[in-house]
Formats: structure tokens, C-alpha cells, sequence
């Protein structure tokens, strides 16, 4: 079986609001006012998930819903909120 059919049968066990890490990857990120802050570079994977995402500045955000609206798979865009915040 061929790389798109692998990835079909590993979305077939994912639920309508559920994506792949790797899905985020290259993502535009708009934070709650609409202000676009970057797009996704990379995600990691450790105690906790953090997303790399790369505007004026690198960054990071905490995959909680503290800082994340929803995700848009078909238009690759991360809605955030308060992610301002993290940019320094």
C-alpha cells in the first residue's frame, strides 16, 4: 500500500476533531484577535506538547487549551488565544 492510502487507514481511526501531530506542520497560527503570528515548524513531543511556530520571532505554545481555539485541517490553520503573550 502506498504512502496516501497508509495515511487514509491512519485517519479511519480518528475521530471528526481529532488530527496527527504532523498535520499541524506548516499551519498558519492566528491568534483570537485575528493577528497571523507564524506558522508551525515543528511539534515536540515530550512531557509535554509544545508547538514550534515560526513569525517575527520563534516561539513556542503549549498544546492546552489555555492557548488553543481549534484547528482547521482542511485550511491548515491553528486558531489560538493569549499565544501573544508568549512571544517575547
Amino acid at each position: 500500500c502506498d504512502r496516501r492510502q497508509r495515511q487514509m487507514c491512519i485517519r479511519a481511526g480518528l475521530k471528526e476533531c481529532e488530527y496527527l501531530y504532523k498535520d499541524l506542520i506548516n499551519s498558519e497560527v492566528i491568534d483570537d484577535d485575528n493577528t497571523k503570528l507564524g506558522k508551525v515548524i515543528e511539534v515536540l513531543n515530550g512531557n509535554n506538547v509544545l508547538i514550534k511556530v515560526k513569525g517575527s520571532k520563534e516561539f513556542l505554545i503549549p498544546l492546552i487549551d489555555n492557548y488553543i481555539s481549534k484547528f482547521d485541517l482542511n485550511k491548515k490553520i491553528l486558531y489560538t488565544k493569549n499565544a501573544k503573550e508568549l512571544i517575547f
